[in-house]
């Protein structure tokens, strides 16, 4: 057999051989030595992805002179750039629920 063919046999098995390997290494589950502290509830808290929901707000339509104007008040699109950048603020804390869930 050449050297050629033998790098591409060896490679050839490396390459499927290699995936099953890692297939095989299952660890068997531990059990806890005590069973005190891993007995005790893990306490998660929810947090709904709507809490900073903020709802669309349809604004006036006005005349395209009258929003120009006000963009060139305000300081052109340089500013608008600026507040782009800035964290948004912290939302505020949720009211308690009445179903006595934590939030």
């Amino acid at each position: 057999m050449s050297l050629f063919l033998k790098n591409r046999c060896a490679i050839a098995v490396l390459t499927f051989a290699a995936p099953l390997a890692f297939a095989q290494t299952n660890k068997p589950p531990t059990k806890p030595e005590s069973k005190g502290a891993s007995d005790a509830p893990i306490l998660v808290e929810y947090k709904s992805t709507f809490t900073n929901y903020r709802p669309f707000v349809d604004q006036p339509i006005v005349s395209w002179r009258e929003a120009n104007d006000t963009v060139a008040k305000i300081g052109g699109w340089r500013t608008y750039a600026k507040e782009s950048q800035q964290p948004e603020p912290a939302p505020a804390p949720a009211p308690a629920s009445s179903n006595g869930a934590k939030q």
